[in-house]
C-alpha cells in the first residue's frame, strides 16, 4: 500500500515539475527561433538576433530590468486585489452568473497564454494581402504635400523598394530621429530578413518595430499562386526584383524638413 502511495506521489511530483518546467523550456526555445509557424511542432529556423538586440545596448539593461520589476509588482498587486474581491463574491454570495464567473476565473489556467501566442503564427491570407498591398494597409493616409491643418501639422509618405539596413535604421531611430515628427506608421523590411513584414510605429518618444506577417514574395510558389488567385490585385503593385516588398511609412509632424528626413532615411538603405 505504501509503495503504491509512493509511486502515486512521485507521479504527482513529476506532473507538477513538468507543468512548471515545460513552459520555461518552451520560452527558451522560442527565444532562439527565427520562424515558428502554426501548426509546426518545432521552429522552422533558429537565430540569436533577439539576444543580440537585447544586449546591444547593455547600458539600458538596469533601467529595463527595473521597469520590468515595477510592472510585475504592479500586476501582482492588482491581480491579488481583483482575485480577493472575486473570491469573496463567489464564496459569500449567490447571484445570477456566479458559475459563469467562476468558470471565467479558471480560463487563464485551463487555456495558457502560450496557446494564443502560437495561434498568432497561423498563416492568414487576408493579413498577407493587407501587408503586401501597403497603400491600402496603412490606417493613416498622408495629406497632399503642403496641406496644413489648423495646427500647422502636415504629413508625407516615404517609399522605397530597397531594403533598410537594420543597424543604420536603429541608429537613426535612437540618435538622429527628428523631434519635429509627432507620429509615424508604416511597413518596412530589412536586408537581413527578406521574409517578414515589419510594422514600424512611432508616437512621441516611443517607437516600436514588430513582425506582423510574411511577404508574399517570400512564400512558396504554391502559396503565391493561391494568393494571386484569391487577390489578383496583388500583382498590380508587384515588382520584378522585390515582389511586394516595400518600405512605405507615413510621417506626421510640424515644422520638419521633409527633404532632410528623406535623405536620412535613404542613408539607412542597404
Amino acid at each position: 500500500m505504501r509503495r503504491k502511495q509512493s509511486r502515486f506521489s512521485r507521479l504527482i511530483l513529476a506532473a507538477a515539475a513538468a507543468t512548471i518546467l515545460f513552459p520555461l523550456a518552451l520560452i527558451a526555445l522560442w527565444s532562439v527561433s527565427s520562424v515558428w509557424e502554426w501548426p509546426g511542432v518545432l521552429p522552422g529556423g533558429f537565430s540569436l538576433r533577439g539576444y543580440e538586440t537585447v544586449f546591444a545596448d547593455y547600458q539600458q539593461m538596469p533601467r529595463l530590468l527595473l521597469f520590468s520589476a515595477e510592472l510585475s509588482l504592479a500586476v501582482a498587486a492588482l491581480s491579488t486585489l481583483v482575485g480577493l474581491m472575486t473570491a469573496r463574491a463567489i464564496a459569500l454570495y449567490r447571484f445570477p452568473g456566479r458559475k459563469l464567473l467562476l468558470f471565467g476565473t479558471m480560463l487563464p489556467i485551463l487555456v495558457p497564454s502560450t496557446v494564443f501566442g502560437m495561434n498568432q503564427q497561423q498563416f492568414d491570407y487576408n493579413r498577407v494581402r493587407q501587408s503586401s498591398l501597403l497603400s491600402q494597409a496603412l490606417s493613416n493616409k498622408a495629406e497632399p504635400a503642403g496641406q496644413h491643418s489648423e495646427y500647422g501639422i502636415t504629413s508625407f509618405v516615404f517609399e522605397d523598394r530597397r531594403p533598410l539596413d537594420r543597424d543604420r535604421f536603429t541608429s537613426f531611430m535612437e540618435n538622429d530621429y527628428p523631434d519635429a515628427l509627432i507620429r509615424a506608421k508604416g511597413y518596412i523590411w530589412f536586408s537581413d530578413d527578406d521574409m517578414h513584414v515589419q510594422l514600424f510605429e512611432q508616437a512621441g518618444r516611443n517607437a516600436s518595430i514588430t513582425e506582423v506577417s510574411n511577404w508574399v514574395a517570400s512564400l512558396s510558389a504554391e502559396d503565391q499562386k493561391e494568393v494571386f488567385d484569391n487577390y489578383p490585385e496583388t500583382l498590380n503593385d508587384w515588382d520584378k526584383t522585390y515582389g511586394d516588398r516595400l518600405n512605405q511609412v507615413v510621417l506626421i509632424g510640424r515644422g520638419y524638413d521633409q527633404g532632410e528626413i528623406i535623405r536620412k532615411l535613404q542613408d539607412c538603405l542597404a
